[in-house]
């Protein structure tokens, strides 16, 4: 059989019924997985339209495809926004994922909305009370300008192309319906004007954990001193005085680190060391255990309104 002729008959055959088809391996592509999120926004971009559709600045169908189901370790998931040209003219879109283009730019904002978003938390220190923070998560925005043709894209009318990116907001396992917003902005001499926004048909998705490739054993060291002996704990302060941290090793040493926002030379980092029993490392471990550290569906919490220093207190524990 010719199979040549049978595709290029079969290309025909979809054309003539009205089915568009293209290269999908020619589909402009832009990678912004490694996109770092920016500053919280408290509100905006607002959470979008439920139903389809766009406004008349923004003339593309906007789609939400998941590569895979498969959360990662930090609750995120690889997504693709497609966002094809549905107007009878062609769009110039920002394409490029540098936050530090000219001022004079054109920024495309893609999010997602789901009742499959984790919730974020605040804690009031005086209080020890946690409360919800409301706040809009977004995936991508990409920057455009004038003066940098490499940033901009023309898209043709009925083309399409492929926004490759992490969700960047964490989401909980299960099934959920989830929704993908564009935003366009224009921003000129300090202000932003809306030029246009898209929402997509939401699609319902099954967000499954992987499983984890490695726990710590913690009651094995409890029992095993070779064990132990890997163990270290780390304590991160909130300060504003530069990094600081507090290790505590599984063979009794303790290190106080501490790390000044200025310049100094490395002999003049201060740092204390100290030594306690095997047992008091011993009891740390069992207060974590008991604590069920690592079912806690929170390990990090923003400390706010509490006297003295403020700032992002960290737990971690690691193998050393």
């Amino acid at each position: 059989m010719n199979w040549s002729k049978l595709i290029v008959t079969l290309v025909v055959l979809l054309c003539r019924a009205g089915v568009p088809v293209r290269a999908a391996q020619n589909q402009f592509t832009i990678d912004a997985t490694k996109q770092p999120s920016p500053p919280v926004r408290g509100r905006g971009p607002y959470p979008g339209s439920t139903p389809p559709g766009h406004s008349a600045g923004l003339p593309i169908r906007l789609e939400l495809l998941f590569p895979t189901t498969k959360l990662r370790s930090d609750h995120t998931a690889l997504v693709d926004f497609i966002i094809t040209n549905v107007g009878s003219e062609p769009i110039t879109l920002p394409v490029s994922v540098d936050q530090n283009i000219a001022k004079e730019t054109t920024v495309l904002t893609l999010w997602l909305t789901s009742d499959a978003i984790k919730a974020q938390y605040v804690k009031d220190q005086q209080t020890g009370r946690l409360f919800k923070f409301e706040s809009v998560g977004t995936s991508v925005e990409l920057y455009g300008s004038s003066n940098n043709p490499g940033t901009l894209h023309v898209l043709a009318s009925n083309e399409s192309c492929r926004v490759h990116a992490s969700s960047r907001i964490q989401l909980n396992p299960g099934t959920y319906s989830i929704t993908a917003h564009a935003e366009l902005v224009r921003v000129s001499l300090g202000t932003s004007e809306r030029v246009g926004t898209a929402d997509s048909v939401a699609v319902r998705k099954t967000l499954a954990t992987e499983p984890q490739r490695h726990q710590l054993n913690l009651e094995l060291a409890l029992r095993d001193p070779t064990a132990l002996e890997k163990l270290k704990i780390l304590y991160q302060p909130p300060s504003h005085q530069g990094y600081q941290a507090f290790f505590v090793y599984g063979d009794g040493a303790l290190v106080w680190q501490a790390y000044p926002q200025g310049p100094m030379p490395l002999a003049g980092v201060p740092t204390c060391r100290n030594e306690v029993n095997l047992d008091k490392v011993k009891d740390l471990v069992r207060l974590i255990i008991q604590k069920h550290f690592f079912d806690l569906p929170e390990k990090r919490f923003l400390e706010v309104n509490g006297p003295g220093n403020q700032g992002l207190e960290t737990h971690a524990i690691h193998d050393r």
